[in-house]
């Protein structure tokens, strides 16, 4: 029953990456924000002293204050400190902190080979309370917790942030067999509180049930997402990229490397620049696409590819704008407030093209007045 409730949990968060921190169904035991599968345990011994508890004020009052919010439904303080935090999150945090009552007794747990000037792995412990139900339930989460260029912590909501060094940093850490063994702890905690509360063992029993359910809704989700002939929608996102034949035009929504071949090793055979069409070949499972660009073959990596939709509208807002659609780089400044511009194009992760004294820069479209 316990090994079936953490195939489930797992299960859950493949179908819905990175938003798994604030869906209703994982409120019981969120294990990982990043899904990263370590099929083999590490063969070293166990280093007593490299797991370490509250160690970093800053970083335990940023991980208290998450799980406040989040019980509170407090979205305008999580948009402060959890970045990217889209409209999805904001909704689905508003209902889960209809299903829980607290977080209690949360502890954050630190790698020592997971701590760096600029960022931290935290293995976030906590005791849910939920209404009607005795016993706290056990869980952990995993957090990637970085500092801003101007020194201030927050929470990254995007595996896609993480660069490559940070992603095999994240894995090391993960596959340590302290890490393992703290959360062996955690589920024989969660055990414990099963066995003890027919409460817990009653919800649990739902989380099938609500799973399938879930599946089936994303699915729904990713037809309409598509749209008619495959045709982005204003307000929406990609449906996640499968492997297979494409045969359309996308958009480059950084300056993306063409490779010689499907590996970050070969050459670069271009650069195709921000907003630039590219025409999608096939999708491969490695998360490579085969594509032409100014008659050039080759391979760019698919996550940066995404559909656009021709807007022609009028926009206002005081949001900063970025060279590409992506907030990872330093913003290049503001839009003033209450002055309209012309936006030309929509993406579908999430920005929007604006026209800016004869340039095209990028925002968040959410941050946008309309």
């Amino acid at each position: 029953m316990i090994k079936k409730c953490w195939r489930q949990v797992k299960q859950y968060a493949r179908l819905y990456g990175r938003q798994i921190r604030f869906s209703a169904l994982g409120i019981l035991f969120v294990i990982l924000i990043v899904l990263i599968v370590i099929d083999q345990k590490t063969a070293n011994q166990p280093d007593p002293g490299a797991i370490l508890t509250d160690a970093y004020d800053e970083v335990n009052e940023l991980v208290n204050s998450y799980y406040t919010s989040v019980a509170a439904g407090d979205t305008d303080s999580l948009k402060k400190i959890v970045v990217p935090f889209t409209t999805a999150d904001e909704q689905a945090v508003t209902h889960k902190s209809t299903l829980v009552e607290s977080y209690d007794n949360i502890k954050c747990y630190t790698h020592k080979k997971g701590v760096t000037k600029n960022y931290y792995i935290v293995f976030a412990y906590y005791e849910i309370r939920f209404p009607d139900v005795q016993t706290p339930v056990p869980g952990m989460e995993t957090h990637f917790i970085c500092r801003d260029s101007e020194g201030k912590l927050y929470i990254n909501n995007d595996p896609e942030r993480l660069t490559e060094s940070q992603k095999n940093r994240l894995q090391t850490v993960l596959g340590k067999i302290e890490t393992e063994a703290l959360f062996d702890e955690v589920e024989t905690s969660f055990a414990m509180a099963l066995s003890s509360d027919e409460g817990v063992y009653n919800f649990v029993e739902a989380l099938d049930e609500d799973l399938a359910k879930s599946a089936d809704a994303l699915k729904d989700k990713n037809k309409d997402t598509a749209g008619e002939n495959g045709e982005l929608k204003l307000g929406e996102t990609d449906p996640p990229k499968t492997a297979g034949d494409v045969k359309k035009t996308q958009v480059a929504v950084i300056n993306l490397d063409l490779y010689e071949s499907d590996d970050t090793a070969s050459t670069v055979v271009s650069v195709i620049p921000v907003g630039s069409g590219v025409y999608v070949d096939s999708n491969k499972e490695n998360g490579f696409s085969a594509v032409t660009y100014n008659n050039i073959t080759g391979y760019v990596e698919s996550k940066y590819l995404y559909n656009s939709l021709e807007v022609n509208d009028t926009v206002t807002g005081s949001c900063a704008y970025y060279a590409s659609c992506s907030s990872v780089i330093e913003p290049m400044g503001n839009l003033e407030a209450g002055q309209s511009y012309e936006r030309t194009r929509y993406f579908g992760n999430g920005y929007s093209e604006v026209k800016l004294n004869d340039t095209y820069v990028y925002v968040k479209t959410e941050e946008l007045d309309h």
